[in-house]
């Protein structure tokens, strides 16, 4: 989850934690990442975790860069503070406007 986000739904958040689902951190604000530095980095993440454990009770060591960037910088950053690195395997293109050529929005 994004920090941004958590912020504006604690309420979801909890919910989601207490029905057994497992809460990553997304980053804070949701960066191009691999435009940071390694400290910068580690803040996000750790911000983003900071209001999770706050809503949760329970910190999260999983973590997935925003826009599914990443480089030696973020991936050490993270790994540097624990955290397991995510990625999706498969992209649904629900983020678009005009799924499978056909405009649905």
């Amino acid at each position: 989850m994004v920090g941004d986000w958590i912020e504006k739904f604690p309420e979801a958040v909890k919910k989601i934690s207490d029905e057994g689902h497992e809460i990553a951190s997304h980053s804070n604000t949701h960066p191009h990442v691999n435009n940071l530095t390694y400290e910068q980095n580690i803040e996000e993440i750790e911000k983003s975790n900071d209001k999770i454990e706050k809503i949760t009770g329970k910190r999260t060591n999983i973590y997935r860069a925003p826009y599914g960037e990443y480089n030696n910088t973020v991936v050490k950053s993270a790994q540097d503070k624990g955290y397991y690195i995510i990625q999706w395997n498969l992209d649904t293109l629900d983020y678009s406007r005009t799924y499978r050529g056909t405009n649905v929005g």
